[in-house]
């Protein structure tokens, strides 16, 4: 099963050397509105379903760091619960954008942290097979 993560934390390549060698990531110097939408993109062209809530069964994380992991589907078949779900993570995170600009680099590197350690629990999972699409 291949998964691919999608994400504007630096921290997490760290993470898939140690923790899911059969993930690819995708960085990206982005926003969290760009990482979603990257991950729209991909789920609108079919073949991927979400592997993890990115919000983790809640509203959105006022994080300025996203890290979206997909896993690769056989079908060409467009998950409307997925779509949804993304589509509802950017309309909150629209809210609170301006929000990280105000954020210091210290803030920022914490929220790194959280972000790349909610990713080690995914990928920990990926590994032994646990995850799968929301």
């Amino acid at each position: 099963m291949k998964y691919i993560a999608i994400t504007n934390n630096p921290r997490v390549d760290v993470l898939k050397k140690e923790k899911a060698k059969q993930v690819e990531i995708v960085y990206c110097n982005d926003t969290v509105e760009q990482i979603v939408m990257k991950a729209i993109l991909l789920l609108a062209q079919g073949g991927c379903t979400l592997a993890a809530d990115p919000m983790g069964g809640r509203r959105a994380r006022p994080f300025p760091y996203l890290t979206i992991i997909l896993k690769a589907s056989d079908t060409k078949i467009l998950h409307d619960k997925d779509m949804k779900r993304l589509e509802d993570y950017k309309a909150l995170d629209a809210k609170r954008k301006d929000i990280y600009e105000t954020y210091t680099e210290t803030l920022k590197r914490d929220y790194q942290i959280l972000d790349a350690s909610l990713t080690e629990t995914a990928f920990i999972g990926i590994s032994k097979n646990l995850v799968g699409s929301v």
